[in-house]
C-alpha cells in the first residue's frame, strides 16, 4: 500500500474511516471520475445500490455498486463493461463510499 499524504475531513471518530484515490471510469455514471478521492465509512451491513469499497481475492481494492437479487448479493460497476460478480467467501466488503473529491482541473 501507498501512502500519498493527509486528508482533512469532519467525520468522527476517524478510524471508523479512510480515504482512498480511485483510477479508471467503471464508476463515472455515478459521478466517481478518474483520480478522485473517495472517503469510506468502514461497516458490516450494506443496502442495494451502496456504492462499496471490497476486497477482492485479499489483493484487488474494487469500487462498485452493491446489488441484492433474492437471496444473492452483487457488485458491478456502473458502466456495466466489468464483470458482474457475486460476494462470496473471497470477496471482502469494507465499507460505503460517503463522500467523493474528484479533481478540478
Amino acid at each position: 500500500m501507498h501512502t500519498e499524504g493527509t486528508i482533512f475531513t469532519h467525520y468522527s471518530p476517524a478510524n471508523n474511516y479512510l480515504a482512498i484515490r480511485f483510477y479508471g471510469d467503471s464508476m463515472a455514471n455515478s459521478g466517481i471520475l478518474d483520480g478522485a478521492v473517495l472517503i469510506i465509512q468502514k461497516q458490516s451491513s450494506f443496502s442495494g445500490g451502496n456504492i462499496v469499497m471490497a476486497i477482492l481475492n485479499n489483493k484487488r481494492i474494487a469500487i462498485m455498486r452493491y446489488k441484492t437479487m433474492g437471496n444473492q448479493n452483487f457488485l458491478m460497476s456502473d458502466d456495466k463493461t466489468s464483470n458482474i460478480l457475486v460476494v462470496d467467501d473471497n470477496i471482502q466488503l469494507v465499507g460505503i463510499v460517503i463522500e467523493v473529491r474528484n479533481k478540478l482541473l
